[in-house]
């Protein structure tokens, strides 16, 4: 127990000497980092501690104690290096935008919108601004993986906004993000009226705020799904021409939209007011047989609705200064003589009604072997031999005023423009028609190019259409001075009757102009975007035809008008192929006419069925340039005037595709079937037969003139009875109609 004393006094000295002898010691700074305090370096500091226990203990005092008063009793801690401050946090970033891929009202009332999913997304938020208001409402709110949002109800009829807001899950990070706006449409409802029009239906409504164009929608009765028949495009654009409404009653109804052609952002309106019109059916299997006599039978298969039938013939397509007979409804063939037999021979026949004291038409049906087809001859007015020049005639020599421009007739006379080219004036050469005297020349007047020419016979004036530095100026000239009485820049809208939104705008000019005095307007075709633009005798625009087809090539010449067709002068391939370009008073492309070849076709016009074409000619002959104009006339009555365009048609006949599983119902309430079928891959429309009896004779109940109506429904039926459906479809092609074959009989029995 001694000598264990003993020890513990021995080490506490040894402690206690070590530690005077570190603090007299110089510490360096860099052992200053590896020099830490006793108890964490060694662990004698809880020695000590139990040595000196152990001598109070003991109450002995034969081992010295620490002297408290001591250097090493008031030692201060070492000194240590400062902790680096913290990097700061990072600032949060915002979320990428939603995007919109789909905002649209459908029905007038289904909302839809669907915007892109984004990444770190807590919550999105969807907003409205309403139609006049600054301020955005809070509508709902969908959890992250919800991009779509429904909603069934009408709002008021208007444009409303719409964004997306994305709420960040860590707004530590992120931060919120906003799509941009987007704008749909709530679309009002149309007011609806269906008349007939020479044998076509005229359909009317009322034009809906925000719209730009409507859904023309038709059907059969009133228990058939409406079909859709046609987009018409257009704010200002509120009326449409049916020519498939053939013998019954039809309804309408008009569905506004608005917005791009797409599905996906396109807005539409509910069904509008709807109104029906009955129509009278247009005779068909129209024909003719050539007799030995030499005479032409016209036949045709008559209507149970016509009071009597008109029947036009002639030797010319245009049936321009056609015969025209009335015939009763008894008589369905008309027998005409004195054709010669070298002629080509056409005809068309059309029935007609009195409805309320006025008579009603159908459809021209044209006689399905009419006419051929050729190439045209020409009667020169004076053979080029014999030196017949238009600006030699009328004193003018070569680089003066000597290339023709636009052509016109009063019947009488014949006007001229030809221009100087090196300048922008022209002068008028007027050229009496039965002697091809030049009777006189205008002073030089300015107008511009002067590429089209018209004659206004109502008010005894000639128009000229400037075309290139005033491209929508149009000059009044009177015919017996040839001075100008005024010029008149015609205003064209952006927005008009048969033009698609704004497309008014992408109308520079016009290139030619003609008048027609029938239909008492002036049609341009104009610049930029090729079509007719038709305006009143105040030069104030009516509405615009785009063209359905447009004949290849680069120059487009005058304009020329009977009351069925507006004709364009055409040089598709510069000199190498001349045409007449035909259309209807629609804009549809009907056919060509090919003229010579090898020269420019400046103009052309007509008196009858006589018409005359003027060609510019340009060369060289013993080294010297020479610029002549010559005309030429031909004869729409000439049968190889026809030709066959560049439009694709049927090389041989061809058999449509028949409409397959037909399915007859009979309905629980009336005494009618209702039949279903299959739509057929490629036709016209589908022609409906009933037979009463199993091996009885089928005959022809309805014909469906769209062929993507697929339903019929045959009503005022005897009760308890069965009846028997065939359906076949048919295809319509100039002139011709081709059939497939029947379907499958089917049967089924009224309740």
């Amino acid at each position: 127990m001694k000598h264990t004393r003993n020890i513990k006094a021995i080490m506490a000295a040894f402690l206690i000497a070590s530690l005077i002898m570190q603090t007299a010691a110089p510490v360096s700074a860099a052992d200053s980092s590896s020099q830490q305090p006793a108890e964490t370096q060694y662990g004698t500091q809880s020695l000590y501690e139990n040595v000196a226990a152990d001598s109070n203990d003991s109450g002995k005092g034969d081992a010295a104690q620490p002297n408290q008063g001591t250097e090493a009793g008031t030692e201060e801690p070492p000194e240590t290096v400062p902790e680096p401050e913290p990097e700061p946090e990072p600032k949060p970033v915002p979320l990428d935008k939603p995007e919109f891929v789909r905002h649209t009202v459908t029905k007038g009332y289904y909302l839809q919108l669907q915007w892109t999913e984004v990444e770190n997304a807590g919550k999105y938020v969807v907003q409205r601004k309403d139609p006049g208001s600054t301020t955005w409402k809070t509508l709902t709110t969908y959890a992250p993986g919800t991009t779509k949002r429904t909603k069934t109800g009408k709002l008021a009829e208007g444009q409303y906004s719409y964004r997306v807001k994305a709420v960040s899950s860590d707004p530590k990070r992120y931060t919120d993000s906003v799509s941009d706006s987007v704008t749909v449409c709530y679309l009002g409802t149309s007011d609806v009226t269906a008349d007939k029009v020479n044998g076509r239906v005229r359909v009317d409504w009322s034009p809906v705020r925000n719209a730009t164009g409507y859904y023309i929608y038709r059907k059969r009765s009133q228990d058939d799904d409406w079909t859709y028949l046609k987009t018409v495009s257009g704010i200002n654009s509120t009326s449409f021409y049916d020519d498939g409404a053939d013998d019954g009653t039809f309804y309408y109804c008009v569905k506004a939209i608005s917005g791009s052609t797409t599905n996906v952002d396109r807005n539409t309106g509910a069904y509008g007011g709807e109104d029906s019109v009955d129509t009278l059916g247009w005779p068909e299997a129209v024909d003719f047989v050539k007799r030995d006599s030499g005479d032409r039978v016209i036949r045709w298969s008559r209507s149970d609705k016509a009071e009597g039938y008109e029947v036009e013939y002639g030797l010319d397509r245009l049936f321009i200064d056609a015969t025209r007979v009335s015939l009763t409804s008894d008589e369905s063939t008309c027998i005409v003589s004195g054709i010669p037999g070298s002629k080509s021979f056409f005809a068309r026949v059309r029935a007609f009604r009195t409805v309320d004291g006025k008579k009603e038409y159908s459809k021209w049906q044209n006689c399905q072997n009419s006419g051929s087809t050729g190439y045209a001859t020409y009667e020169r007015v004076e053979y080029m031999a014999g030196g017949f020049d238009i600006k030699a005639r009328a004193g003018q020599s070569l680089y003066y005023y000597d290339t023709v421009q636009g052509g016109c007739t009063d019947g009488t006379y014949a006007y001229y423009v030809l221009n100087r080219r090196t300048v922008e004036n022209c002068k008028i050469v007027k050229m009496r028609l039965s002697d091809n005297k030049i009777v006189m020349v205008s002073d030089v007047l300015a107008i511009d190019h002067g590429n089209g020419i018209a004659y206004n016979s109502d008010s005894n004036e000639l128009v000229v259409n400037n075309c290139m530095v005033n491209p929508k100026r149009l000059t009044v000239i009177n015919p017996n001075t040839l001075k100008i009485k005024k010029k008149v820049d015609v205003s064209i809208p952006k927005n008009m009757i048969g033009a698609s939104n704004n497309e008014g705008t992408g109308i520079t000019g016009f290139s030619s102009i003609t008048y027609n005095r029938k239909r008492g307007v002036y049609v341009a075709l104009t610049k930029g975007r090729t079509g007719f633009l038709v305006m009143d005798k105040n030069f104030n625009v009516i509405e615009y035809m785009p063209l359905d087809y447009k004949t290849s090539g680069k120059l487009w010449q005058c304009l020329d008008s009977t009351d069925e067709y507006l004709l364009i002068a055409h040089s598709p391939n510069g000199n190498a192929g001349n045409i007449i370009a035909i259309y209807d008073w629609e804009g549809r492309y009907v056919t060509s006419i090919r003229l010579l070849a090898g020269y420019e076709l400046e103009n052309i016009y007509h008196v009858g069925t006589q018409f005359y074409a003027t060609y510019y000619l340009t060369g060289y002959s013993s080294g010297q340039l020479y610029r002549k104009n010559y005309i030429f006339k031909f004869n729409l009555t000439d049968e190889r005037v026809w030709v066959k365009t560049n439009v694709a048609k049927p090389t041989k006949p061809y058999t449509p595709k028949s409409p397959v599983a037909i399915k007859p119902k009979a309905s629980a309430k009336t005494a009618s079937v209702k039949m279903t079928w299959n739509k057929a891959s490629y036709g016209t429309g589908y022609k409906i037969y009933r037979a009463e009896s199993r091996n009885g004779k089928f005959k022809l109940v309805a014909t469906v003139n769209n062929l993507n109506t697929v339903s019929y429904t045959d009503k005022n039926l005897e009760r308890k009875k069965t009846y028997y459906y065939k359906i076949r479809s048919y295809k319509t092609s100039y002139g011709k109609t081709y059939y497939s074959t029947y379907t499958t009989e089917k049967s089924v029995k009224t309740l």
